[in-house]
């Protein structure tokens, strides 16, 4: 997903060196992006940026419904849902 989204924004495929850096810090991504999307949801509606609102909201909502299904709810999560 990290890589998707680099190359998205840049337009062009990432180098090797990104590519291992993304592949071996997934999890370390993932739990900081979870910490930051409330505030990227937050920011984002208060300037007017309502693309960015849906696109992190639906990230959001993705990540939990995954960890619902799993059966891991773990506390990350938990104060995640306390932080909307």
């Amino acid at each position: 997903m990290f890589l998707k989204q680099l190359i998205f924004y840049n337009r062009s495929p990432p180098s090797k060196t990104i590519s291992t850096f993304f592949k071996a810090n997934k999890k370390t991504c993932s739990d900081w992006l979870l910490r930051l999307r409330s505030s990227l949801i937050q920011v984002a509606f208060h300037v007017g940026d309502f693309p960015a609102v849906v696109k992190h909201a639906d990230r959001a909502l993705a990540f939990l419904a995954d960890k619902i299904q799993a059966g891991n709810l773990s506390e990350q999560v938990s104060s995640y849902l306390k932080n909307i």
